[in-house]
């Protein structure tokens, strides 16, 4: 089975946890971190998958893993391209404004 493929089956078997309302959550959190702290995106959204997502989705991957898991790392990676894509439209829109 590849990468790819394990990483689909984990989000998967924590769909009830991993969802668009809890991604919502997760960008909102990054975005006020951004604004209160002088720091990369990545540390920003790094802290907030972790007080978003439930544990159980990242811990015990990552226990497995002996690092920062697959899934892990996805949902960081997906938190920062939705805040970039909010930050963008938002852009947009006060452009047309």
């Amino acid at each position: 089975m590849t990468l790819a493929a394990r990483t689909e089956s984990r989000i998967m078997e924590y769909a009830d946890t991993i969802n668009g309302a809890t991604f919502a959550a997760a960008v909102s959190l990054t975005q006020v971190l951004q604004s209160q702290r002088d720091e990369p995106l990545a540390k920003s959204a790094t802290d907030a998958v972790s007080r978003t997502f439930c544990a159980c989705v990242t811990d015990g991957e990552d226990a497995a893993e002996h690092r920062f898991s697959e899934i892990h790392r996805q949902l960081i990676a997906e938190v920062i391209a939705r805040v970039r894509l909010a930050g963008t439209q938002s852009q947009e829109r006060n452009l047309h404004a």
